[in-house]
């Protein structure tokens, strides 16, 4: 999975915010209309996590089921005058619902 440089100053922020040195955990779980959807927590890395650190310190870690699923996604973070959120742009999505919060692969 890739991070943009967006994202990461935002999950630093983050973290920073929340004066915690625990990774962001990024998951997959089952919910939403299209039968999956995105999750984020902070949680410390288990022994079969993958562990991403950017140059700023900031901490990323998902676990296997999850990122058999988020292979080759980008997350990145957006934000405009009416929202400000993470995106997946997630090559292994086939569908999606209409509000875009779940999909399936």
């Amino acid at each position: 999975m890739n991070i943009t440089e967006r994202a990461w100053m935002k999950i630093s922020e983050i973290q920073h915010e929340q004066a915690t040195a625990d990774p962001v955990r990024v998951f997959v779980q089952g919910g939403g209309c299209s039968g999956f959807q995105y999750g984020f927590t902070f949680s410390l890395a288990e022994d079969e996590d993958l562990v991403l650190t950017s140059d700023t310190g900031a901490t990323v870690v998902i676990d296997p089921h999850s990122l058999s699923m988020l292979e080759g996604a980008t997350l990145d973070y957006k934000s405009d005058l009416y929202s400000a959120n993470f995106v997946f742009s997630n090559p292994n999505v086939t569908n999606t619902c209409g509000c875009g919060n779940s999909f399936s692969v």
